[in-house]
């Protein structure tokens, strides 16, 4: 081979090798990108769910109290009535 081809494949090489490390580090970006809205997910959903439990707890005792207070006028109802 001459010292021209040489010289070319190795250039063609380095260029190769250059594209490559610049795509990995693409794929590297990307995939922190990726842990990242991965992680906020993670937040947001524990948030969310967190969220839903309160408002859950909320409307239990909204209706417990509803509840009651059904209980209540029927027990005065049935007091009025004997």
């Amino acid at each position: 081979m001459s010292k021209k081809t040489c010289n070319q494949e190795l250039t063609t090489y380095n260029q190769l090798l250059i594209q490559k490390e610049n795509e990995m580090d693409q794929l590297e970006e990307d995939q922190k990108k990726v842990e990242k809205a991965l992680y906020q997910l993670d937040e947001d959903l524990r948030s969310g769910f967190q969220r839903l439990k309160e408002l859950n707890e909320g409307n239990d005792k909204e209706l417990q109290n509803e509840i009651f207070r059904m209980q209540q006028k029927n027990d005065d109802q049935e007091r009025r009535f004997r």
